[in-house]
């Protein structure tokens, strides 16, 4: 039988070398070649501290093996960060119909570029909530033994914000009033493209079709920030002027809710409006604009006292006081 490899099946007797193959001199070196040296030392005195040895530093980008211990807090630090928080009554909204709208809302009594009707529309947004988005995430299973992992791979926004106004009364003189529902339904009936034919809206054969999306879509924006971004005339050198600004990408109203109206206790009439986007932008931004006129007093909420109607009255106005509202003193 041939010695020739290769050979198939379980090796016999003849396949196993008898005779040694090294000499002397190679088993020698063979014997005293440290083969276990190694360049990494550990400086600690067992393998735990070796870890928290090597362990990243906080400026690293790898991830922390363990949290910081605790520490003293001084009352100075928790007043500096805890005690300005932010607030939800300081927000603006502002919304730029495209042209078509403008041209459409413009036909039919109502320009929206009017600086006192943006003005309007704006201060009249009395409730709204900030955007928000999700991670979609894959689920990873027995990848690792008893270990379920999840891996992000998309982010989903919000697709609907809501919006809530006070609804304007009508005044003396030309103006109609009760813009705000007539703004929007105005938009909304510009998508449907209801009134931009010769046919009748009350006729038994009304009929509408859609506008192109970039006809009625447009950016709509919230912003918000804290009381104390400009303070002009009480103290300059403490205004913030910063504020954030969420951009809401192709945005067009979808639905009004209905505004329930009763002859009980009288309530401000309010109008929410939903308005789809596609996604936001979140940016961080510093300036003010002027805005109005400043009143001539330092505080822009005292009263004038040159109203009769915002004054307080005189001690001839209002009468005697009373002695029972007078403390006596023994």
């Amino acid at each position: 039988m041939s010695n020739s490899f290769p050979r198939t099946g379980l090796p016999a007797n003849f396949d196993i070398p008898t005779e040694r193959i090294f000499n002397t001199e190679i088993d020698n070196d063979l014997f005293n070649a440290n083969f276990f040296t190694s360049d990494v030392t550990l400086p600690a005195s067992n393998f735990n501290d070796a870890l928290t040895t090597n362990s990243p530093t906080s400026g690293s980008s790898s991830k922390s093996s363990s949290a910081p211990s605790p520490r003293r807090t001084a009352a100075s630090t928790i007043k500096e960060k805890l005690l300005k928080p932010a607030h939800t009554s300081h927000f603006e909204c502002h919304f730029n119909p495209p042209g078509e709208v403008i041209t459409w809302m413009s036909n039919r009594n109502l320009n929206p570029t009017d600086p006192n009707n943006q003005r309007l529309i704006t201060l009249s947004c009395s409730e709204t909530a900030l955007p928000g988005s999700r991670m979609a995430t894959n689920t990873l299973q027995d990848d690792h033994h008893g270990v379920t992992e999840r891996h992000a791979y998309r982010r989903q926004f919000d697709d609907t914000a809501s919006f809530t106004f006070y609804v304007d009364a009508p005044k003396s003189g030309s103006e109609h009033g009760y813009k705000l529902i007539w703004f929007f339904e105005q938009w909304k009936s510009f998508i449907m493209n209801e009134e931009d034919r010769d046919i009748s809206l009350d006729a038994y054969n009304w009929y509408y079709r859609a506008k192109f999306p970039e006809t009625y879509m447009t950016n709509i924006f919230i912003t918000k920030f804290e009381r104390d971004i400009d303070l002009v005339r009480i103290n300059p050198s403490k205004s913030t002027k910063k504020y954030l600004e969420y951009m809401f990408l192709q945005a067009f109203p979808i639905s009004i809710n209905t505004m329930p109206v009763s002859y009980d206790q009288s309530q401000v009439l309010k109008c929410t409006v939903s308005f789809a986007f596609s996604r936001y932008i979140l940016k961080r931004k510093t300036g003010v604009s002027g805005g109005d006129a400043l009143p001539n007093s330092k505080n822009p909420f005292d009263l004038d006292f040159t109203d009769p109607f915002q004054r307080p009255p005189s001690s001839t106005e209002r009468g005697p006081i009373p002695l029972e509202v007078i403390p006596f003193r023994p």
